[in-house]
């Protein structure tokens, strides 16, 4: 569960969240960055 609390604390928060010029979420970088901290969690442990 801990995992969790910090991934979700590592997630960015909405106005860090990737965007396209016109203001859209580029959902794909965000995937990634959720990836990327998933995976240097994973590696911490």
């Amino acid at each position: 569960m801990t995992a969790m609390t910090t991934l979700h604390d590592n997630a960015p928060q909405t106005s860090q969240m990737p965007r396209f010029v016109d203001g859209m979420v580029n959902i794909q970088e965000l995937i990634l960055t959720i990836a990327e901290s998933a995976i240097n969690e994973i590696m911490d442990a």
